[in-house]
């Protein structure tokens, strides 16, 4: 499961650094990645250090964002915010 969730994350970021062939260095690409867990949990911990990964060999910015506990409103409130 996690490996397949890498592989969806890695496909996702060499699907966008084309666009980043022309782009300058400060014009790097931003992917916001918001989950239901917290980063704290061991499960999510896991998704977070191969999303951290796959955006450096990419080149890109990963910002991770997760509520404090599994809460709709507080999620979608993170993705409003991005």
């Amino acid at each position: 499961m996690i490996r397949s969730l890498a592989r969806l994350l890695l496909v996702a970021l060499a699907c966008a650094a084309p666009s980043l062939a022309g782009a300058q260095a400060e014009d790097k690409l931003r992917i916001v990645m918001v989950t239901h867990g917290a980063a704290t949990d061991p499960f999510w911990a896991t998704i977070k250090a191969g999303a951290d990964r796959a955006a450096e060999q990419a080149g890109v910015e990963l910002v991770y964002r997760a509520p404090d506990h599994f809460d709709l409103a507080a999620m979608a409130a993170l993705v409003r915010a991005h």
